[in-house]
């Protein structure tokens, strides 16, 4: 067999960020910078987010995902929560290591700014995905999380949602 004449292979940041827009569709767009150990995730909300409510949302935020890795053993290295306020939507970033960061946390997050901002969230419906296609996404996002880790150095990826598609680009 001619490997030179099989099918190009995605590399697994590009996997990994591809399973998460599909797996979860309140994630409007997720970054992988591997120069820096770097994983990053954004949500949008369709209203100004508060000041106050802001700093509370983070704050509570970052308290889970510090209880939720000491729990579970894991140091974090790097942990940044930001909200952006734009004229009528704010979009919460996360940005988070790579070597502590699990498929279990970005669960706990996405139901937690879930539950935050309900009806205000901007989420793409999935309806189409039944709930085994789903359990894959998630197998496959721990899968590429651990090769990641595991040191394959890739180039910078950021993908987003646009009118029910997920375009993926090299940075």
């Amino acid at each position: 067999m001619d490997i030179n004449k099989l099918p190009q292979r995605q590399s697994d940041g590009t996997e990994l960020i591809i399973s998460i827009l599909v797996r979860f569709p309140e994630v409007g767009t997720v970054s992988y910078m591997p120069e820096h150990n770097l994983f990053k995730y954004s949500f949008i909300i369709a209203r100004p987010v508060a000041e106050e409510e802001g700093r509370r949302v983070r704050e509570i935020l970052h308290d889970s995902i510090d209880t939720y890795n000491a729990i579970e053993g894991r140091k974090i290295e790097h942990c940044k929560i930001n909200i952006k306020r734009m004229d009528d939507v704010s979009v919460l970033e996360l940005e988070r290591d790579l070597s502590s960061l699990t498929r279990e946390e970005i669960s706990l997050t996405v139901s937690m700014v879930h539950d935050f901002f309900q009806d205000y969230l901007v989420k793409e419906e999935n309806d189409f995905f039944l709930e085994e296609e789903l359990a894959i996404q998630e197998e496959l996002i721990e899968h590429m999380l651990e090769n990641i880790k595991a040191g394959h150095q890739e180039k910078n990826i950021i993908a987003f949602r646009e009118e029910g598609r997920v375009l993926v680009f090299n940075k």
